[in-house]
């Protein structure tokens, strides 16, 4: 297949096999959104979830690639996905992109391939909670991505200015206002 993940829907016996896991209790579960199970994370403290991979990295040195994963969770409100390129982070979603209680999310961002490894980081600051996650994804082009969140800005802007309500932090403070525009 053209995912370059390893164990990517948590279906081996051993369900961590190929996955990095720090600050969390790793189990198999039957809550999944496809396959016959799913990983579940019960957090310990902070959450990273990661796995890079070689495959093919030389000949994806620039390409356009992704890294998508499902996830679910009542009580972690700050999962983030990251690109990881040569073990590193490298683009991440917003912070707080993430609807608690939602149900099943897909988490994905876009990057440009690197040509030592490339692969993905489940990350959130919260300390406790349980997560799920299921059908990681990395590799070029793209599964088939959700409307997710962070691919949506919003705010209330009031008359005087003040910013509100944003779905997510973007704007840095309030506006001004100058001969009737707005500057945020």
């Amino acid at each position: 297949n053209n995912n370059e993940l390893e164990n990517a829907g948590f279906e081996h016996s051993t369900v961590t096999t190929g996955w990095i896991v720090s600050n969390a209790t790793p189990s198999s579960s039957t809550t999944r959104i496809e396959g016959s199970k799913s990983l579940s994370l019960a957090l310990t403290g902070a959450l990273s979830l990661s796995q890079s991979s070689t495959i093919n990295a030389a000949q994806k040195s620039g390409v356009q690639m992704v890294a998508s994963v499902w996830v679910n969770s009542s009580d972690v409100s700050d999962l983030q996905l990251c690109s990881l390129k040569n073990g590193a982070e490298d683009k991440c979603t917003v912070t707080g992109g993430y609807v608690q209680g939602s149900g099943w999310r897909q988490l994905t961002v876009s990057f440009l391939g690197d040509s030592t490894s490339n692969g993905l980081k489940l990350k959130s600051t919260d300390t406790t909670g349980a997560v799920l996650v299921d059908q990681a994804f990395v590799g070029i082009g793209s599964p088939v991505v959700d409307f997710t969140p962070d691919m949506v800005f919003s705010a209330k802007v009031s008359s005087t200015g003040v910013v509100s309500e944003e779905n997510t932090d973007w704007i840095n403070g309030n506006c001004t206002q100058s001969s009737g525009t707005y500057t945020c």
